[in-house]
């Protein structure tokens, strides 16, 4: 019953993350139309930063609160305080920094958008964390509602304002931030209510086991953006390629993260010390995640050898085999465009 309860549950949030990325994929050709070069690089430069600001904003207090909470509302909203808190303060910081930094960074006559991607990664690590409850309680559609109809706003509105107005990146930020207040607010209109004198754990415990999480989660987002960050500043045409060859990467990090979510509620909680469901379900995971490295290592032999840059282009072709589910970075669900990697020009062009 539980592994058909992972099972379900796996493809309830695997189905929804697949269909959000998808529907903001969707927008990459809208995109390359309506944007100029440079707005577009900076665009994949602004939300490779976000990954790194929603794990520190986040600090691990999605797992420490599965870990910890043992189904009590109190350890939600402890929890959530300390999410609250970790993100204000980091937000507070940088935004008093942003004069400073945006000379630094390229952003000197638009400061602004940097304010607006710290409001971006500040509200989605809330509203992500907000979300985990419908998840720690076994309410995958709940989950799936909120998520789906934040990711669709956006891209109605995106689609009106990029592409009907003509409007450029820091309208897409905006309409970024507006909806991932919408998705926030959603999550907490259907949180539990909030205790007046029950026991929760101690914050201590609480922030000691989150934080570890956030440091090693840095080490995976490191290796997972990192390099789209330097790579636009030396060849937007380099940065095209790359994107696309990540993509592809992407399609098998949305198992990892379904499994993932699924798994965590009860690989840390009811079924905690039950090794044999561990056991099952990890041969069921390596038994799915390979198959599909190797369709999808199959399906990308054509594009790696056309002329989008020869057979060397598989260099560049990033490896996302399956890893723990519980120590790799979980990027934003409701993070716009997911996956996105710099100016896909040529890969429009190309189709």
């Amino acid at each position: 019953m539980s592994l058909r309860r992972l099972t379900a549950h796996g493809a309830v949030y695997g189905l929804t993350t697949a269909t959000a990325r998808l529907l903001n994929w969707a927008l990459t050709p809208l995109y390359a139309h309506r944007l100029s070069v440079e707005d577009f690089g900076r665009m994949s430069e602004l939300y490779s930063w976000m990954v790194f600001g929603l794990i520190v904003a986040g600090a691990g207090m999605e797992t420490a609160y599965f870990r910890f909470g043992k189904g009590q509302d109190s350890s939600f909203w402890q929890a959530l305080k300390l999410t609250g808190s970790v993100g204000g303060i980091l937000a507070l910081l940088l935004g008093l920094s942003v004069p400073w930094i945006a000379p630094f960074l390229g952003y000197g006559e638009a400061p602004y958008l940097l304010w607006l991607t710290l409001a971006i990664w500040t509200v989605d690590a809330w509203g992500s964390f907000a979300l985990a409850y419908q998840r720690a309680i076994g309410r995958p559609l709940r989950f799936a509602i909120i998520q789906l109809t934040h990711v669709a706003l956006f891209l109605l509105a995106n689609l009106w304002g990029v592409g009907v107005q003509g409007w450029g990146l820091p309208f897409i930020l905006g309409v970024n931030l507006a909806t991932s207040l919408l998705r926030l607010g959603w999550a907490l209109a259907w949180a539990p209510p909030c205790p007046r004198q029950d026991e929760a754990p101690p914050a201590r415990l609480l922030l000691s086991y989150g934080l570890t999480l956030t440091a090693i989660g840095l080490l995976g987002a490191t290796n997972d953006v990192l390099d789209r960050v330097l790579l636009a500043r030396y060849s937007l045409e380099q940065t095209a390629l790359y994107s696309a060859a990540y993509k592809i990467a992407m399609a098998l990090a949305l198992f990892v993260q379904a499994y993932r979510q699924a798994g965590e509620p009860l690989f840390l909680g009811l079924y905690a010390h039950q090794t044999s469901f561990y056991r099952r379900s990890w041969i069921l995971f390596h038994t799915v995640g390979l198959a599909g490295v190797f369709l999808l290592s199959l399906w990308a032999k054509p594009l790696v050898t056309t002329t989008w840059g020869g057979p060397s282009a598989c260099a560049s072709l990033p490896t996302s085999l399956p890893r723990c589910p519980l120590c790799g970075a979980d990027p934003p669900l409701g993070q716009p465009p997911n996956g996105f990697a710099g100016p896909d020009l040529h890969l429009v062009q190309a189709d």
